[in-house]
């Protein structure tokens, strides 16, 4: 069975992602995703899809921490539980927006954390957001990345600073400034 971290309050969106890969794996996705629904007819067939729904609430419910329990215990359909998690962990109403654009504008790279660990982060962030229809312009995403860097990495985020003022123009038909982050 795949070991990944279990979901809690701040790792949704990567969890979600893994988990419907341990699912598609399991050839269960299909019964959480509503694409299989239980056969009309045939007590064998029905029996099978039965047996199926429930390990899809078992790989679920054993890959969720203890504080995400109270969602999952309000049924025992996983196509519901799937749905349960996502209007609480994926809304795209203001609140959860913010919060998402708050944790985003404020990653910075500690410095036990590799760039690659952290750049890691920074793309689970932009993808929450994408996610919850956020639309984040190429130059804020910029700034973030650069923004998170420790000072150590100053000489670095000049040198692109300094790229990216250098390779900017002015599109002549639409008066739009355009940015070439082309690094060859």
């Amino acid at each position: 069975s795949a070991r990944f971290e279990l979901m809690n309050e701040a790792n949704y969106f990567t969890w979600k992602y893994r988990m419907e890969m341990q699912l598609i794996r399991k050839d269960l996705w299909g019964i959480v995703n509503g694409s299989e629904p239980r056969p009309p007819t045939g007590a064998r067939a029905q029996a099978a899809w039965d047996k199926r729904q429930r390990l899809a609430a078992a790989e679920i419910v054993l890959h969720v921490s203890d504080g995400q329990l109270p969602h999952t215990r309000k049924t025992t359909d996983p196509a519901e539980m799937w749905r349960i998690l996502k209007n609480v962990h994926e809304d795209a109403g203001w609140a959860n927006r913010m919060t998402l654009m708050r944790r985003f504008v404020m990653l910075r790279k500690g410095s036990d954390v590799s760039m690659q660990e952290h750049l890691n982060k920074f793309n689970e962030y932009f993808q929450a957001l994408v996610d919850v229809q956020v639309d984040v312009p190429d130059m804020l995403k910029v700034t973030v990345l650069l923004a998170s860097l420790p000072e150590d990495y100053e000489n670095l985020v000049t040198a692109i600073e300094s790229h990216i003022d250098a390779n900017t123009t002015t599109d002549a038909t639409t008066g739009e400034r355009q940015v070439s982050l082309d690094f060859e």
